[in-house]
């Protein structure tokens, strides 16, 4: 075989280094997977309505609360 020719027979054969990039490249992939697995980003919701709230329920506000709001809107309409 000449050089030519052994040169053409190489070129399909994938190298050591090759397989290693590839192997890290697929690792880099699975990890990246891993990320959505957190538990922080379980049991959200996934299907959006428009117009509508679906995360978790706000607690009602005491009676001083609301009028302590409702006098600072007023004092600011005042002007």
């Amino acid at each position: 075989m000449t050089k030519r020719t052994q040169d053409k027979a190489a070129i399909g054969r994938p190298t050591a280094g090759r397989a290693v990039r590839g192997g890290l490249a697929l690792a880099a992939v699975g990890l990246l997977m891993l990320g959505g697995c957190r538990e922080s980003e379980q049991n959200r919701p996934l299907d959006y309505e428009p117009g509508v709230y679906l995360g978790q329920q706000d607690e009602p506000l005491d009676e001083g609360v609301v009028d302590q709001l409702r006098d600072r809107a007023r004092s600011g309409q005042q002007m």
